[in-house]
């Protein structure tokens, strides 16, 4: 891409470099390496002497996030660069002339004009906090589509909640999950599928809850379990077909969960579904087998 070699030369030139020049060392015209430079000031800035520079957040290879929540985003060290206007053409991000034209009960108006149609008070408060907290360039929603297989079907696709340029110019893709809801089939299903498509295309990714202390799916898969539970699913995981509900969990708490909350409890046997990779049919519940049925 050549806004990615213009900014190479720009690093390689701290002290500022114009145009005509960068368009020397490229061996381009002039008029196609201005055309970049201006299209692309979220990465590129001009002075007075029009000598142009790398935008601050450009200048440090090594420059990580100092966001707790971003700090959870997964392949961040394989990460590309980004530029708006490339942002932009990921998808038609459906802007709406007014809030009146959206559909759902929750939205979210970014501060690009995109009216982002949300599908929980979770998800618009996931919108809140980026913008909030001055963490992202742009955002759009549900008009990206990834690919993902199931335990019968492997031509089946979703459209990810949340798509947003960083502060880093990264592409990241966020899907809004209660802790409850990341261990129900579909979910896991989807998350394995958007792993796979976020480093195939140098993206950023991660499925988090806000309003459980911004946990995301790989925290709770690599939470620390009760010993008792991880037993029963080491001990049935090789079984031909075993099943729990609700019921059984409750019973479980009942005879071996002493000293913690019923909510700790049952993330831990929801931890448990994601780590052994079983289909949990509900979501914020129980309806677990450990194969596929």
């Amino acid at each position: 891409m050549l806004w990615e070699d213009i900014l190479c030369v720009l690093l390689d030139h701290p002290e500022g470099i114009k145009a005509r020049d960068i368009a020397d060392i490229l061996g381009l015209d002039k008029k196609t390496v201005n055309s970049c430079l201006y299209s692309n000031q979220d990465i590129f800035e001009i002075d007075d002497a029009y000598k142009w520079f790398a935008r601050e957040e450009f200048d440090d290879d090594d420059e990580d996030y100092d966001d707790p929540v971003l700090q959870k985003l997964n392949n961040v060290e394989e990460a590309e660069y980004f530029s708006l206007d490339e942002f932009n053409s990921l998808a038609n991000w459906g802007v709406c002339l007014s809030p009146g034209d959206v559909t759902t009960k929750y939205y979210h108006i970014t501060r690009s004009h995109n009216i982002i149609e949300c599908d929980s008070k979770s998800e618009v408060a996931m919108w809140e906090y980026l913008e909030n907290n001055d963490l992202i360039i742009s955002g759009g929603g549900q008009k990206l589509r990834i690919p993902y297989e199931t335990a019968f079907r492997s031509d089946v696709s979703y459209y990810p909640d949340m798509v947003v340029l960083t502060k880093l110019n990264h592409i990241a893709i966020i899907e809004v999950k209660a802790a409850t809801a990341m261990d129900n089939h579909s979910n896991m299903e989807k998350y394995a599928g958007l792993e796979e498509y976020c480093r195939e295309h140098g993206y950023e990714f991660m499925m988090i809850d806000p309003d459980h202390g911004f946990m995301t799916y790989d925290e709770l898969r690599d939470l620390r379990v009760n010993p008792k539970i991880l037993e029963l699913f080491e001990e049935h995981d090789d079984d031909s077909y075993f099943h729990f509900d609700k019921d059984d969990v409750a019973e479980w708490y009942e005879e071996f969960g002493d000293g913690q909350s019923k909510k700790e409890f049952e993330l831990m046997v929801h931890s448990c579904v994601i780590y052994y990779y079983w289909f949990n049919k509900f979501k914020n519940g129980f309806e677990v087998t450990n194969r596929p049925v």
